[in-house]
């Protein structure tokens, strides 16, 4: 009796066990190797995303802020041209542990002007450092039913850098109605 003869079964066309589990392995392989390939192209993009999150959390903590407040009492100013001007002294605190670099301020509003200051908002305003402006310009005289009221409305932008050379940008809202003064400090924004 001949053991190799299985009847219809030829081994040279079917092939044997062993060609079946090479190809059984093969196709297992391939596929976790795919998954393996899948997994670290999506680990690569968590990775980017993370990295992405944690710069913009660094920018966000090295962007120092500042901190707007009245340096004394508003004066005013009597002036030929301008009968109703007003001088403000403002005083900006860096609030923050990081430097600010290359500080320069604008004013929103026309007629008003910058003035003078311990430092003139000076090139680089160090950790709790504080550095004063002074304002001039006209105020807004409204009369109603013959009652004067005077009002203002100022938006001072500081421009600067921080310590990454990363532009930045504060604005401080001056507003004055029926004789009393408001300070709104915005959040510093990144400009990008």
């Amino acid at each position: 009796m001949d053991i190799n003869n299985f009847g219809p079964y030829d081994a040279a066309v079917w092939g044997n066990v062993s060609s079946y589990l090479t190809l059984a392995v093969t196709s297992i392989s391939l596929y976790l190797i795919w998954r393996t390939l899948r997994a670290q192209f999506n680990a690569g993009k968590d990775t980017k995303t993370m990295a992405d999150i944690e710069r913009e959390r660094h920018k966000m903590e090295i962007r120092p802020f500042f901190i707007t407040s009245m340096n004394g009492s508003p004066q005013y100013i009597p002036n030929e041209e301008a009968p109703k001007s007003l001088r403000l002294s403002l005083l900006f605190k860096n609030g923050s542990n990081y430097k600010a670099k290359n500080v320069s301020m604008e004013i929103s509003n026309q007629g008003w002007s910058k003035q003078h200051g311990t430092g003139e908002l000076v090139n680089e305003v160090l950790p709790g450092r504080t550095t004063s402006v002074q304002l001039e310009g006209p105020l807004n005289i409204s009369d109603t039913k013959g009652h004067f009221k005077a009002f203002l409305e100022i938006q001072v932008i500081i421009n600067f850098t921080d310590a990454s050379n990363n532009p930045c940008q504060h604005t401080a809202s001056i507003h004055l109605n029926f004789g009393t003064f408001t300070i709104f400090d915005r959040e510093t924004q990144n400009i990008d």
